[in-house]
Parts: structure tokens; C-alpha cells; sequence
């Protein structure tokens, strides 16, 4: 219960308290601590750990359906671990940032600008986290498609996907 406590701490409360107080202290900053004020909060994200834990995590459990089936209530202790670890590390990454962001709002509410902002950065976490968890969600007994073997063909076509974009996303970068 302690460790939970402190991740939650560190992942969410403390980003979101950062945030509110460089929202109240950026109107009074020099442009240069403005800037500066924004590369730390920019800071908070990972996007490239995030995108290398969500390739892998939709890549193990495809695999795990492809091969295994769909995901029932009777799982191993390493089943869980190795299923649900890397996606709440990927899920990790993603947090502080948006957390740090949604209290620099809070803290700095009077700008259009940063309103407008604000609803792409809901857009961008729902698009990041929210994307990677509705493509675990269905590996789960229960989710559409109910069918075992529809199942597997989706996870294949998920597994293919994924494997291509990476080799294009990290082939375009090199």
C-alpha cells in the first residue's frame, strides 16, 4: 500500500502541484524563465519510452492471444507481471507530463491561448494512454469480439500493424 501511495505521489500529485506553481509564477517570469519554465514541464513526458513500452506491451499481448488465446480470469503471478507491467510503465511516462500540464492550467487560467492548448492536451493523452489501453482491452475475455478465433485474427492484423509501424517509425528515424 506504501509503494502505491508513493507512485501515486510521484506520477501524479507531484507534477500536478509543480504545475499550478509555475502557472501562478509564469506571468511574473522574464521570457527567458518562461522559456525554461516550459522545457521543465516539456521534460516531465517521455514520448520515447512511451512509444517503445506501447509497441511492446501490444506486441506481447497480441502474441499471448495469437498463440495462448484471449486473456482469462486465471492468470499466473508472472502472467500479470509480464501482461500488465509494461503497459502501466508506458502509462508511466505519459502521466507527470499531463498531470504537470493540467495543473500549470489551473495555475495560469486567464490565457486563451493555453485553453485551446489545454483541449489538444486532453486529445493527445486520450490519444496516447487511451489509445494503448482500448488496444489491450479487447484481449480480454468478455470484450468484443466474444469469439476465441476472431479474436486471434484482430491480434494477428494488431501484431502485424504494430510490427510494421515500428519498422517504418524506427527505420524513418535512422
Amino acid at each position: 500500500m506504501r509503494a502505491l501511495l508513493i507512485s501515486v505521489l510521484g506520477t501524479l500529485a507531484l507534477p500536478f502541484l509543480l504545475g499550478i506553481a509555475c502557472g501562478w509564477l509564469y506571468p511574473d517570469l522574464s521570457a527567458t524563465n518562461q522559456a525554461r519554465v516550459g522545457e521543465g514541464l516539456t521534460g516531465l513526458a517521455n514520448p520515447e519510452l512511451f512509444n517503445l513500452l506501447a509497441l511492446v506491451s501490444v506486441c506481447v499481448i497480441s502474441l499471448r492471444v495469437i498463440f495462448a488465446g484471449p486473456i482469462t480470469q486465471q492468470r499466473t503471478r508472472f502472467e500479470n507481471a509480464a501482461l500488465y507491467w509494461l503497459p502501466g510503465v508506458a502509462f508511466g511516462c505519459c502521466v507527470p507530463f499531463f498531470a504537470g500540464f493540467a495543473g500549470f492550467v489551473l495555475g495560469h487560467p486567464n490565457d486563451p491561448a493555453l485553453s485551446k492548448l489545454a483541449v489538444l492536451a486532453v486529445v493527445a493523452f486520450i490519444w496516447s494512454a487511451g489509445f494503448l489501453f482500448a488496444l489491450l482491452l479487447p484481449a480480454h475475455v468478455g470484450f468484443p469480439p466474444h469469439d476465441p478465433e476472431t479474436k486471434r485474427k484482430a491480434y494477428k492484423i494488431v501484431f502485424i500493424s504494430a510490427v510494421a509501424a515500428a519498422v517504418w517509425f524506427y527505420g524513418v528515424q535512422q
